[in-house]
């Protein structure tokens, strides 16, 4: 198992380790280091990462196949970027199969266990006789003769067996022994087999036993219907068939086994994991937690069976409880612990109801991340004045006495330098100032007066391009809340943009859109565009967009990354249509005002807005 990343490496060997005794998995950090773990012995499956510092997986799997001591029997590849083309190389190098991240452990655990087994069976059948699983089938049923024909059936197919005569020992020895299967009567004395099935369904530890009735009755399908709605996993009327009977047995414990692999590949999963796992049922009572999770709590706090405290301090999580029991829901937010400790959290529902939350401690990085932008503001503001002087000394120059026409150009690119130093200093700063959660007062605004203002500011700069710069107002009033500083800061990055990005007698028309509880703001252009290829990343901070119109345009790639860090901490979302040689139009959604709200409030900008879902988007 070979991942550069040590905690995906170590987990997902502890899983694959439970797969049996005689599995040993080599767990390895680098393509040079799983050559060293193997110099000696060859290994029989090869899982590995594909970007690796040293080598790829590719490269990796490549060297394998030379290996003096054999090749493997079976690679698999782990990768976190779909390449054009990846597959075909690894089709070409003999690779099983490609994963993409993130992989699931349950799934690597089932594709390995299949590759044990074919491995298994190419091997030459050894001289000695290997012994197989032997099954445990519990017999329910209250007639001697009926005891012991089932019994010399399940013995000559080499089974174990237990009996039972009535419902109470039934239930007892289920519970006891925990058979693999039960072969259950109806008609017997204490409890029937009806109410015998009710409580095995009933009770998580035993729920998943397959259970075969056998009844001497001939049953209507009402009465069939209500056997298999309690859980029976099949139904056979006596007389009954011994081929019959033993094929349907051999059946249900083939689908046991195979569920029990997956059982234990979870249980692994679960019991390895770094991260806190919880499993509420559809009472929101905790049905199920790993160690990782019991770890949170201090005692008695998490009892199963029983919801979590509401007076304990964890508020948040249980608000993540709430909104994923809406209909529609996976849903995933930030969770703060009593102890100040942050987590991410994942709620998914589960099909019978109830649901799975994960729980990622991101405590340490929250920390790095906070002091990295720390620095980034300290800098940010430290290089303000050096900056600032360098400007200042560069105008006067010009007064200090005459300069040639070159010494001019000089000083007119240490001006361009400077000012774009500025402005990225300046974008940096902000990006660090929102990163810290800075908080601002939100206050109802005016959208059309605020994009009246803007266009007021840049009409001059479009006019000396030769654009046209107009506002489309169809709507007379709509309030958003806000902090107008930050919105107009927003609005001006976009703005400016389009003049930038607009040759000149191009056209650039701002409107708004009226949704249900929300207004579109559009900042539309006729201008060069955004490549399909582009259009993913361009709000992600330093990236820009190159092609030979917009080559020698000056630009840092923060201001859209700003626009789109504003627009969210007001509880909206930005998206962008564009076409090359055709123009760009970008989308503003805003929450508008509800009536009945205080105009002005303070808001915790590092949280988002409660409606809104992180990660979704909008139509229209």
């Amino acid at each position: 198992m070979v991942d550069d990343h040590a905690g995906t490496a170590t987990t997902l060997a502890r899983a694959l380790a439970q797969l049996g005794p005689g599995v040993e998995v080599i767990p390895a950090t680098s393509g040079e280091e799983a050559l060293e773990r193997v110099k000696h012995a060859a290994a029989d499956i090869l899982i590995t990462d594909m970007i690796m510092s040293e080598m790829t997986g590719l490269e990796l799997i490549e060297k394998l196949q030379n290996h003096p001591s054999g090749r493997p029997a079976f690679c698999f590849l782990i990768t976190a970027y779909d390449v054009p083309g990846l597959k075909a190389s690894a089709h070409r190098l003999n690779v099983k199969e490609v994963f993409t991240k993130p992989v699931n452990p349950e799934r690597i655990c089932q594709i390995v266990a299949q590759a044990m087994e074919k491995i298994d069976q190419a091997k030459p059948a050894p001289k000695e006789t290997v012994l197989k699983k032997v099954f445990t089938i519990l017999i329910a049923d209250d007639k001697p003769d009926n005891l012991l024909l089932l019994a010399r059936y399940l013995e000559s197919e080499g089974y174990k067996y237990i009996e039972a005569r009535d419902g109470l020992e039934t239930l007892e020895k289920v519970r006891s022994t925990m058979p693999d299967l039960v072969l259950l009567d109806i008609n017997m004395p204490h409890k029937d087999g009806f109410a015998v099935l009710e409580e095995i369904r009933a009770d998580p530890a035993i729920q998943h036993i397959p259970v075969i009735i056998l009844t001497a009755a001939r049953l209507d399908s009402i009465e069939v219907q209500f056997g298999l709605n309690l859980g029976a996993d099949d139904y056979i009327t006596k007389p009954f068939d011994r081929r019959e009977l033993l094929a349907r047995i051999r059946t249900k414990l083939r689908t046991k086994d195979s569920e029990d692999v997956t059982r234990q590949c979870l249980a692994a999963v679960l019991q390895s994991t770094a991260d806190a796992i919880l499993v509420f049922d559809a009472q929101a009572r905790l049905s199920r937690i790993n160690p990782a999770g019991q770890k949170l709590f201090t005692a008695g706090e998490a009892k199963l069976g029983q919801p979590l405290p509401s007076d304990a301090g964890y508020d948040s999580l249980l608000q993540l409880l709430d909104r994923t029991r809406l209909p529609n829901a996976s849903f995933s937010g930030e969770v703060v612990w009593p102890n100040k400790r942050l987590f991410s959290a994942s709620a998914t529902p589960l099909q019978e109801g109830g649901l799975v939350v994960a729980l990622h401690d991101e405590t340490l990085f929250k920390d790095v991340e906070r002091i990295k932008n720390e620095f980034i503001a300290t800098a940010s503001r430290n290089l303000r004045n050096p900056i600032t002087s360098i400007k200042g000394f560069n105008r006067l120059i010009k007064l200090a006495g005459p300069l040639n026409e070159q010494q001019l150009n000089f000083i007119q690119r240490i001006q361009n330098t400077a000012e774009n130093m500025w402005w990225l200093v300046e974008n940096m700063l902000d990006l660090a100032k929102m990163d810290l959660a800075v908080r601002y007062t939100h206050e109802a605004i005016d959208i059309n007066l605020l994009i009246s203002e803007m266009v007021d500011e840049f009409q001059a700069s479009a006019e000396t391009s030769g654009q046209i710069l107009t506002f489309e107002k169809t709507e007379t009033s709509l309030e958003v809340r806000g902090e107008a500083l930050r919105l107009r800061q927003a609005l001006r990055n976009l703005v400016s943009n389009a003049i930038k990005y607009t040759p000149i007698e191009g056209t650039i028309i701002l409107s708004l859109e009226k949704q249900t509880g929300e207004v579109w703001i559009h900042i539309q252009d006729n201008g060069y565009g955004i490549s399909p290829a582009d259009l993913p990343f361009i709000f992600d901070r330093f990236y820009r967009a190159q092609n030979e119109d917009t080559r020698d345009i000056e630009g840092n790639g923060l201001g859209l990354a700003i626009v789109k860090s504003i627009v969210e901490q007001h509880g909206g979302q930005i998206r962008v249509q564009s076409e090359r040689g055709k123009g760009s139009c970008f989308t503003i959604a805003l929450p508008l005002v509800k009536a009945g709200l205080s105009p002005v409030e303070t808001v915790d900008l590092s949280k988002p807005h409660p409606g809104l879902i992180p990660g979704q988007g909008f139509t229209g």
